[in-house]
């Protein structure tokens, strides 16, 4: 399974919980714009977001944080660009 940006992964659990994606980033606290474009693969994870998205997901920060890694690595050995 090619490695995929955490936002892209937050949006298809979003969408298998039956939830309203654009009503996750009220409870996220997060800015429409900020939250839109993790989804869209744009923002990298921050420690910030990490925290957020363990107690929203129900999963750790470092989980988070670890799956930005994988993604940022398969980034580089790719040379370009995913998002």
């Amino acid at each position: 399974m090619p490695t995929e940006h955490p936002g892209v992964i937050l949006r298809r659990e979003i969408k298998s919980q039956g939830l309203i994606t654009d009503r996750a980033y009220i409870f996220l606290r997060w800015p429409r714009r900020l939250f839109r474009a993790f989804l869209g693969g744009v923002v990298p994870v921050s420690v910030c977001m990490a925290q957020n998205l363990a107690v929203f997901s129900g999963t750790s920060p470092e989980f988070w944080l670890n799956l930005q890694r994988e993604y940022d690595e398969a980034i580089k050995e790719d040379g370009h660009d995913r998002r």
